[in-house]
Parts: structure tokens; sequence; C-alpha cells
């Protein structure tokens, strides 16, 4: 007869994978400085989509005021 081994209840996979890559836990202030940067990125894109937004506005508005002056003339 084999004895039963009781199934793993754990949920630390790095017990059941020893060889899977450590990952290395952060203090709070480098969690902190993770995500400052993380929003100072996000603003900078935001900032060159804003301006590649408006300046495409600017030229439509100009493109339409010179069709419009093409009828009317």
């Amino acid at each position: 007869m084999t004895i039963r081994r009781k199934k793993y209840q754990g949920g630390d996979l790095f017990e059941i994978f020893p060889d899977l890559p450590w990952h290395r836990h952060r203090n709070t202030a480098e969690q902190v400085e993770k995500v400052r940067r993380k929003v100072r990125l996000t603003q900078a894109r935001a900032a060159d989509n804003i301006r590649r937004q408006r300046a495409a506005t600017e030229r439509m508005r100009a493109a339409v005021a010179a069709q419009i002056r093409g009828r009317y003339k």
C-alpha cells in the first residue's frame, strides 16, 4: 500500500519551484519613487499628446477657413 501525501495547501510558489527567479521586494520609499516616476512619464506623454491634438485642430481650422474663403470670393 502506498502512503498518500497530503495535498499542498500553501501559496508559496518559491517553495514548490525553487528555481523561479527571485523577486526583490522594494521598501516603501522605492515603491513611492517608482510610482512618482511613472506619474512624471505619464504627465509628459499627456502633455505631448495635448500639444499634438491642439496643433492638428488649428491646422484643421485653418484648412476649413481657407476653404470657406475660397467659396465666397
